[in-house]
């Protein structure tokens, strides 16, 4: 459950409790519900624009909360978007979804005071699934990233992609690499200035690679060991910013 408030400068009584919540039902299809109700207190808006909010770390810094909490959410609309583990993105008046339909993988933009469909960009992205992911359904199980306008995703086979943020063109993809991890990708991408950083590949045959945002050009790599299903953090340790990742040994 992800709880988020956005304040559009109206009074007190006006300010709106926006609760987005996604369940995986048994039959894996990801629904994305967002509840409304007033309150009388001051919020302030804060974007939740990647894995675990702002910071990496699970937090929301921009919120007062209320004197009084509502006794219940009303409904304020509910959609269908497909399967996967990702959680939605909030980013001004829009949600971001990554999910899956059939074999092709889907990124969207929906209006998140309404859910109305802003626009929606799908590629093919078939592939055969370990036995022992079955039950897990066919994800996407990373979250996307959202920095300067532009969306970054890693679908379920490797493929890493950079999306308009405002129109849903793709900017730039990699394709599937030939080895991909043995249970399939479970990072999400991490931006840091102009690179977005993440595990490729599969174990002897991946890198920890960091991709120029604009262009998807490789400016580095890791290749000392193959992805494990962690994402990456920033960390400053002993003076030095780092990545700091798992990996399969």
């Amino acid at each position: 459950m992800l709880v988020l408030t956005q304040s559009k400068g109206k009074r007190l009584h006006e300010k709106v409790l926006e609760k987005m919540k996604n369940t995986l039902p048994s039959a894996s299809t990801l629904v994305i519900t967002v509840a409304f109700s007033l309150f009388h207190s001051s919020a302030m808006a804060q974007d939740w624009p990647q894995w675990r909010g702002p910071m990496r770390d699970g937090t929301v810094t921009a919120f007062n909360e209320p004197n009084t909490w509502p006794s219940a959410l009303t409904k304020g609309w509910s959609r269908d978007v497909g399967l996967g583990y990702a959680t939605p993105l909030l980013v001004g008046e829009q949600v971001f979804m990554f999910t899956r339909e059939n074999d092709e993988e889907v990124m969207q933009a929906l209006n998140a005071a309404t859910g109305e469909t802003l626009w929606r960009t799908t590629y093919p992205a078939p592939f055969t699934m370990n036995p022992a992911t079955a039950p897990h359904r066919e994800g996407p199980k990373s979250t996307p990233a959202f920095s300067n306008g532009r969306l970054f995703t890693l679908g379920i086979t490797g493929i890493v992609s950079a999306f308009d943020a405002s129109t849903g063109q793709r900017l730039w993809h990699k394709p599937a690499p030939p080895v991909e991890p043995l249970y399939h990708t479970g990072m999400s991408p991490l931006v840091v200035n102009d690179l977005v950083i993440l595990h490729v590949g599969g174990h002897d045959a991946g890198a920890l690679t960091a991709f120029d945002v604009a262009s998807g050009d490789v400016r580095w790599e890791w290749d000392g060991d193959g992805p494990a299903y962690g994402s990456p953090q920033v960390f400053v340790l002993s003076g030095v910013r780092q990545i700091v990742t798992f990996s399969q040994e």
